[in-house]
């Protein structure tokens, strides 16, 4: 006994001087007992404490291992244990001391290797699971940040492959920042290299072992405000990630990237087109890097706010707030590829962390807890209301949730308060952070198979943390037991089978523990007093040792952090063998399978005594597939559960490529409203499937007769462009693709080409069969077949696409193309940046070089004349050196003409601003170089230029030309042109100028007409009816330049712009009462270009229909804003109006005038109306769904049935929303069959309408349909009625002469300072010539007779003499010739009767000379002075007009020197 006793003293020694040791050694770290109590018992519990002097900001476990990192807040020092945190060591090399913002990463690939990363350049890093640390050094801090500043290789080959993320920023600034990359291949042994700079994160495509990159191996990622790739190290290969945006005026600022196991997702801003300053938010997502897919929400949802929570199984999570910054958000599941999204839940609860709300199951997949805030409309009205939080669960992976089934009975078999079933007033809510405020670094304890445990209420809402109690589930929650009541920390070992909890509300100096898997408990003392801040257990909680963080009340010496090990081993000695183990199946809510398998996992039986350990951690799964169950699936995309039934969010639509041919006889296939639930395995033979697709009769679609019907189609993303092909087929260009519809827009498909992005759509303007998609990579498509099949071309080599490219197309040779583009650019450099135009002959199958340093290019056959049939004309820089744009020097344009397609060219003029086509006319602006102002030139065959006369008042400024857009309208007898008069901002004007007939003087036909930022005219000719156009003017000029507030009023002419006036007011609404404000100066104004909706539509004109006409507008002095508009109508080319209907609505015209069809834009609608008599009566139609309208379309003859509007579910300039485009097709076909014939026409004449006249000098009938012809157009061809016969001129017959304008009066006067042109002789009727005045007759104008007000005083035309007494000259001229011949004849015969020897002429002697040559000789001298004669005669009784001999001495031709100009 006494040796025994010895031997006890012995070993208290030998732990006291070891202690003693310790404390020597380690001077941080006290140790109080070297086996915790001196004195244990056998099979209890052993405790070991140690004392720190901080908290730790990383308390790690190495994994498969039982190394342990402690890691001090403030100090940086850093602790290691070697036996799972029962005793500890400082740790040599590790940043002692150095504190600066630390933070900790273990490499996700190899468990041996961790980071600690500085504040500084200066970081650590351990290849030894922390036994040995080194140093290395980065040139710049890393980024703290939403992305960890480093990132992996998956390859276990490539462990060594780290990206590092720095930033470096001026001294005593935030934002002055430089960011850079860098990269290591040997993991910071070597020297760290430079990757890519200006980047804010990069990462290696293999950055998770489960994602399956198509790419290299070594694929980087880098977020620089696009996405940037390499597969080199950005040594060579860098390109940017083409998400696939389409044609847009900005790829878009890639604003994060967020890598996940299987997927990488990206956000997007991407700028809207035709809003500037707007940009919408857009998530892609993509599974193997090389294609990239947008995410889609269910159209009633947005991207404002998108977040990615998570992977369940093989979808991605995501949640989602729209519209409102206050709006709680939903939680959607994707699809396997992570695109398309339902709706899994609603008003899910975020904690304020801002930490993902849900939480998954371990090692059970498709099992997820999730809160849910019950008084959701409460806290979206008042932020500060707190949250009714309630607790869900799925077995499904979020295909459906369900409450928690509560315990009967607490831990003391009392029952609850609330009522004991399973509805949503009593049952179990839980917290998910039960570490509460202290959490090293986001620490989650690890879980087994199964159990769950967690701080919770019985409730009918989540109590306060501190009022809950902890609850137990080891069947994965369908089953719960109260097993402690107040809030407490716990940790889970040995599988399960070994419990610990601690007071997670006081001071406490015990925990309790359970070593049957919680069906039991002890107490268990501490031997310390301390406030528990964390709990946990080695990752996997198959261990037997815990350890427990906690501060004291009172320091221990200097110590205040007490670190307890507690050890379980002695009490479970003997390890499980198979005889002790049995298996567990996880069961779902109401199946025995859970995604579609049976899943089993070992636990230990109740009555073994043994310890499991790890090996029995392996999950097995029974080989047979369970059968589908309602469980096994969900709501499809599109479709929301509603009282247990998956329905549709809105109308089917039939997909593409559907009902093309007979209705009857066809079928389109649609969705059941189920999928599957992603990842399930469920077997469908002998189950359920209720995920077949179901089959719909195309004859459904169709309307009956007397019915109008519709169809709708959802796009995936936005469409940018909608054009007609011809009158039944649409194209379509949207962020998705290009689309088309071969039946007016009925049913659509996706034209699968082999490229996706395309940056510009061209329809053919001389061929409505063909058109062009241009990529950005300078291939093309082209279909020659409306659209049936598809082409491949290729542009001219060197052209790529920097930026769109253009194409002229020939009138007559639909093949012949002209290409320009950009060559020599690219993002980095554009030194030698400049457009080249090319030639093809063969639609792009071979192409010539025509032009460099280009601004444009076009075929010159457009010019009107067969001399220009292989003509090309091209405006491009004289030097061909150096970038095209940006250049400090000026390089002068110049502009070249080709008959030959340009083998040969001749210059027409040196230096020019631009040069314009439009009709017969072209016209062309010259710099002079001595003022650097602006000539104007014209020809009206292209190869003589005469310089344009414009009023003095007029001036063609370089700063206000408008961009080659000039011409407003050319016709065979006059030319409007528009010159901008002001330019300031919300005060823009121009002047709409008229030429004479040859185009070469103009005069003002219309001051201050209104124009917008796009510099485009409100000026709008009335197509059927030659000569009446509308246009509005700012009457308050002088005004508008100081406030910005132009007030416009809409004028009309009938004359061709001779003169203008206001438009007759209706005299009552469309109520029937009568106008505030209906007596002179009142009258009616319509809305145009820059006043209307930014996408709604402006005056509508019936193409085929002359005189009708219909637009948004207002009665009084002055036009009201557009929102405060009503509809306008006139059928008798604006002569009378009359008002429709109220409100602004966007509106078509088709069937030639028979159908009036028209949607409002001012708010959401989920109708539209028509009518069929000229708007007498309106029809409301519902569609079933609302939408922003943005257009309505018919056929561009407006001679269809069919209409097509197009919009979309959220508001077109809300940025904050994902953008989703919906076309509805509209069939008005059924709403009668009989046909018009003439009897539902009605004749009319504009003169014979209330307060009408003569049209141009005619009266000039015309048919149209009768108000109440209840039939419709179709091809039916109305006859044209001719002109029945000229009028009588009248003063609406003449316009002012050039340099004249009218006055307030009316009456054409000279324009002060001014010169008049001078009279010419050009001779009429009765060989008398006027001379000019201050007006001219109209061009146009057919009338006779009346008042000639352009006549002045007349004179006789020279040569009157001659022609008046023409017979006697000509009398007297032949008998002079007569008498000539007759002398002539004598004196031959005389010479000719002399007899004698032969006589030779000496040298001073005349030869004689035989009859016939004299008489040749003399008959060619008489016809000569005859010729000379009648030009003469004619000359001067037939001048020449004086224009032409202007342009005979002013013209430039070709091989003239053009700088003489």
């Amino acid at each position: 006994m006494r040796a025994l006793f010895n031997a006890a003293l012995l070993f208290a020694g030998a732990s006291s001087i070891l202690e003693s040791f310790v404390r020597y050694t380690c001077p941080n770290v006290a140790i109080t007992s070297f086996l915790g109590v001196h004195a244990q018992e056998v099979a209890v519990p052993q405790t070991t404490i140690s004392y720190f002097e901080q908290l730790p900001f990383k308390f790690h476990y190495f994994e498969n291992s039982t190394v342990v990192l402690y890691l001090a807040s403030r100090t940086g020092d850093v602790y290691i244990s070697e036996d799972e945190a029962k005793t500890w060591s400082p740790v040599d090399g590790a940043p002692n001391g150095d504190a600066d913002r630390l933070t900790f990463m273990e490499h996700p690939f190899d468990n041996r290797v961790a980071f600690i990363l500085s504040g500084g350049t200066k970081h650590y890093t351990t290849r030894d699971r922390g036994r040995t640390w080194h140093s290395f050094n980065v040139p710049m801090p890393l980024i703290w940040g939403q992305y960890p500043p480093l990132s992996f290789h998956a390859d276990p080959e490539k462990v060594g492959y780290v990206l590092y993320q720095g930033r470096q920023c001026r001294e005593g600034s935030v934002f002055e920042c430089q960011e850079e990359t860098f990269y290591t291949k040997d993991g910071f042994s070597g020297e760290v290299k430079s990757l890519y700079p200006a980047t804010s994160t990069c990462l290696f495509a293999r950055s998770s072992k489960e994602f399956a990159s198509q790419e290299h191996d070594d694929l980087i990622v880098c977020l620089a405000g696009a996405l940037l790739a390499s597969s080199d190290f950005f040594v060579n290969d860098i390109r940017e990630v083409d998400f696939g945006f389409g044609p847009r005026l900005s790829k878009g600022i890639v604003d994060s990237i967020s890598p996940m196991k299987r997927f990488l997702t990206a956000t997007v801003f991407s700028l809207v087109e035709g809003r500037e300053s707007a940009y919408e938010r857009v998530g892609y997502v993509t599974a193997d890097m090389k294609h990239w897919t947008k995410i889609h929400l269910p159209h009633t949802e947005s991207m404002r706010e998108y977040e990615v929570v998570g992977e369940m199984m093989q979808s991605l999570a995501v949640s989602t707030t729209s519209y409102w910054p206050w709006r709680i958000p939903g939680l959607f599941i994707s699809d396997t590829n992570g695109t398309h999204y339902v709706e899994s839940l609603k008003h899910m609860h975020i904690p304020p962390s801002r930490s993902s709300g849900l939480r998954s199951l371990q090692s059970l997949h498709g099992i997820a807890f999730v809160n849910r805030i019950e008084n959701y409309m409460e806290v979206e009205r008042d932020m500060s209301v707190e949250a009714k939080l309630q607790t869900l669960i799925t077995y499904n992976n979020g295909a459906s949730w369900n409450p928690l089934n509560p315990p009967t009975l607490d831990m003391h078999a009392r029952p609850y308060e609330c009522r004991h079933n399973r509805t949503q007033d009593c049952a179990l809510h839980l917290h998910f952070n039960p570490q509460g405020d202290f959490n090293p670094q986001g620490h989650i304890p690890p879980t087994p198979p199964g159990f769950i445990l967690s701080v919770g209420s019985v409730s009918e809402a989540l109590l306060p943390y501190r009022e809950c109690d902890m609850y137990l589930s080891r069947d994965a929650g369908k089953t719960w037991s109260q097993v402690r009541q107040g809030a407490h920390k716990y940790a889970f070992g040995d599988n399960g089978n070994i419990v610990v909890l601690v007071n997670d509300e006081e001071p406490t100096d015990h925990v309790q523990y359970s070593t049957d898997a919680g069906t039991s408990w002890q107490k268990m003392e501490l031997g310390v007093t301390l406030r528990a801040h964390l709990l946990t257990t080695a990752p996997g909680a198959t261990s037997q040792q815990f350890t427990l963080i906690g501060t004291l009340p009172h320091t221990h010496g200097d110590k205040k952090v007490v670190v307890v090990h507690l050890d379980f081993t002695a009490i479970q000695s003997r390890q499980c063998t198979h005889d002790d183990v049995e298996k567990w199946y996880a069961h779902g809510r109401e199946t025995e399978c859970i995604m579609g398998k049976k899943l089993w996992f070992w636990r230990r039986k109740s009555e073994a005594d043994c310890y499991m350990g790890t090996a029995f951690s392996e999950p097995g799964e029974d080989m047979e597939s369970c059968l589908c169950t309602d469980a096994d699936f969900g709501c499809d995309y599109n479709h929301v559960l509603s009282d247990g039934q998956c329905i549709p969010l809105r109308p089917d639509s039939i997909p593409e490529g559907a009902c093309y041919g007979d209705p009857n006889e066809e079928k389109y296939e649609v969705s059941s409203g189920y999928r599957l639930v992603p990842g399930n395995a469920c077997k469908k033979e002998g189950g359920k499937a209720k995920d077949t697709p179901i089959m719909k009769s195309c004859t459904e679609k169709r309307p009956r007769r007397g019915e109008v019907g519709h169809q709708i189609f959802k796009f995936p993303s936005q469409i940018e462009g909608y054009f007609y092909f011809g009158s039944k087929t649409i194209l379509v260009q949207s962020w998705s693709g290009i689309w088309k519809s071969l039946n007016e827009g009925f049913s659509w498909s996706k034209i699968s080409l082999d490229t996706e992005t395309y940056t510009s759509v061209l329809i053919h303007p001389y061929d409505e069969s063909r058109a062009y998609l241009l990529t950005a990579t300078g291939t093309y498509h082209y279909t020659t077949d409306a659209g049936d099949t598809w082409n491949t071309g290729t542009g001219p080599t060197g052209a790529k696409g920097y930026m769109m490219p253009e194409l002229a197309f020939h009138p007559t040779q639909p093949g012949y193309l002209i290409w320009s583009d950009y060559v020599g650019c690219s993002y980095e450099s554009r030194e030698n940046c400049h457009v080249e135009s090319y030639l093809s002959l063969d639609d792009g199958g071979n192409w010539k070089l025509i032009e460099t340093y280009v601004e444009r290019c076009d075929f010159a056959e457009p010019l009107g004349s067969s001399f220009f049939k292989n003509g090309i004309i091209c405006a491009s820089h004289r030097d061909k050196t150096g970038p095209q744009r940006g250049s400090e020097e000026w390089n002068p344009l110049e502009v070249t003409i080709s008959y030959d397609w340009y083998e040969t060219k001749g210059k027409l003029f040196d230096h020019i601003i631009g040069f314009e086509n439009s009709g017969n006319l072209t016209f062309v602006a010259s710099i002079l170089l001595d003022t650097f102002s602006l000539d104007p030139y014209v020809s009206v065959d292209g190869r003589g230029f005469v310089k344009a006369s414009f009023p003095p008042n007029v001036e063609l400024r370089e700063d206000r030309y408008n961009g080659g857009r000039i011409i407003v309208q050319s016709t065979q007898n006059s030319t409007f042109l528009q010159i901008i008069a002001s330019d300031y901002w919300r005060a823009q004007w121009g002047t709409l100028l008229k030429s004479n007939i040859d185009g070469t003087f103009y005069g003002s036909s219309l001051d201050y007409v209104d124009h917008d930022m796009r510099r485009e005219l409100d000026y709008y000719p009335m197509p059927g009816i030659d000569g009446v156009a509308l246009a509005n003017v700012v009457t308050n000029p002088k005004e508008a330049v100081f406030t910005g507030k132009k007030k416009v009023q809409t004028r009309i002419t009938h004359n061709d712009g001779g003169s203008w006036s206001p438009l007759n007011p209706p005299e009552r609404d469309s109520y029937g009462a009568t106008y505030p404000c209906n007596e002179p100066p009142c009258s009616l104004h319509l809305q145009s270009h820059n006043a209307t909706s930014s996408y709604g539509q402006r005056l509508q004109r019936s193409p085929t229909l002359a005189g009708l006409m219909m637009g948004v507008g207002n009665v009084g002095k002055i036009r009201s804003p557009y929102r405060d508009s009503d509809m306008f109508l006139t059928r008798n080319g604006g002569l009378t109006w009359e008002e429709v209907h109220k409100g602004t609505h966007i509106w078509e015209i088709g069937d030639s005038g028979s159908i009036l069809v028209m949607a409002s834009d001012e708010r959401p609608v989920d109708h539209i109306k028509y009518s069929i008599d000229d708007g007498a009566h309106w029809t409301e139609y519902n569609f079933g769904t609302q939408i922003w309208v943005k257009g309505l379309y018919t056929s561009p003859k407006a001679m269809s049935r069919k209409f097509t509007l197009l919009g979309s579910h959220s508001h077109p300039m809300d940025w904050r929303t994902e953008p989703k485009d919906v076309v509805i097709y509209f069939n008005f076909a059924e709403l009668t069959g009989t046909q018009c014939r003439l009897w539902g026409f009605e004749i009319w004449d504009p003169s014979a309408e209330p307060g009408g006249k003569c049209l141009l000098g005619a009266v000039i009938p015309r048919y149209r349909l009768k108000k109440d012809s209840h039939c419709y157009i179709g091809d039916l061809v109305v006859p044209s009625l001719g002109v029945v016969r000229p009028c009588v001129c009248t003063d609406a017959d003449f316009e002012c002469e050039y340099n004249h304008v009218r006055n307030a009066a009316g009456d054409c006067v000279l324009i002060p300072g001014a010169v008049p042109l001078p009279s010419e002789e050009i001779c009429t009727e009765g060989d008398v010539w006027y001379e000019r005045t201050e007006y001219r007759k109209i061009a146009k104008s057919m009338c006779t007779g009346g008042t000639r007000p352009d006549r002045g005083t007349w004179h006789y035309c020279r040569g009157h003499w001659l022609r008046v007494h023409a017979t006697l000259l000509w009398s007297i001229a032949v008998a002079i010739l007569l008498a000539i011949m007759g002398g002539a004849f004598w004196y031959y015969k005389r010479r000719n009767s002399r007899k004698g020897p032969i006589h030779l002429p000496d040298g001073d002697e005349t030869p004689d000379v035989d009859m016939p040559s004299m008489l040749t000789s003399l008959s060619s001298s008489l016809a000569t002075g005859f010729q000379r004669a009648s030009d003469y005669i004619r000359n001067i009784s037939i001048p020449r007009p004086g224009f032409l001999s202007r342009r005979a001495n002013q013209g430039v031709s070709l091989g003239e020197d053009t700088p003489n100009l």
